[in-house]
């Protein structure tokens, strides 16, 4: 917009609800296209959000957490989390439509995340996490994906286990390493292939220099 000599970009226009403690309910964007967003009943979380199309996701929260536990986008897919007694996300299922049966369960979840936060406190090994995610929904015998990271005692990444495949013969494993300055600037990183199961895998020492 051209205006007293000077070109101005104008912004989104919001609307506040006073019930909702001033939240912003709605965002008119420079082409008067609308996003609405609905809270619920403490005016704390997103139940909804809708784009000028009419395209809406929902969320149902933890309140425990104050995070969300369910989504559902606007072709009514649904994914779920679990959590932990920490707030840390143990497993996530992609469920499909409500009353469809071709997608995953928490039960028998898409993907599982593990944690260990005292490795280094109790064997001096770096601490880490795993994450494994199926290759296909609610098959028994599916291709599994592992992927381990590990971290210093500052909680910069030093480690990476990545793609190792269980089936079709064995597991295969990539492993990736950095290795960091003090200031957390990489001055290394391998990569490396094994087909050895992992309790048969070696690992050079990871150190901060």
């Amino acid at each position: 917009m051209h205006q007293e000599g000077d070109w101005w970009l104008r912004s989104g226009h919001p609307t506040y609800a006073p019930d909702k403690f001033f939240q912003v309910t709605a965002v008119e964007d420079p082409f008067e296209n609308v996003y609405t967003t609905t809270y619920d009943a403490h005016a704390l979380l997103t139940l909804s959000s809708t784009d000028p199309l009419g395209n809406t996701l929902t969320a149902a929260h933890d309140y425990r957490l104050l995070a969300p536990w369910q989504l559902t986008d606007p072709n009514g897919n649904r994914s779920q989390v679990a959590f932990d007694i920490r707030g840390f996300v143990i497993a996530s299922a992609v469920m499909g439509k409500a009353g469809d049966s071709d997608g995953d369960t928490l039960e028998d979840p898409t993907a599982t995340f593990e944690y260990d936060l005292f490795s280094w406190v109790t064997t001096g090994k770096p601490n880490w996490a795993k994450s494994r995610a199926r290759e296909t929904h609610q098959d028994p015998s599916t291709r599994w994906l592992e992927q381990r990271t590990y971290s210093s005692e500052d909680w910069i990444r030093v480690h990476l286990d990545g793609g190792r495949f269980v089936g079709f013969g064995g597991p295969k494993t990539f492993m990736n390493s950095w290795m960091f300055f003090l200031r957390g600037r990489c001055l290394r990183r391998r990569i490396d292939s094994a087909h050895a199961p992992r309790a048969q895998e070696t690992r050079g020492t990871v150190r901060l220099l």
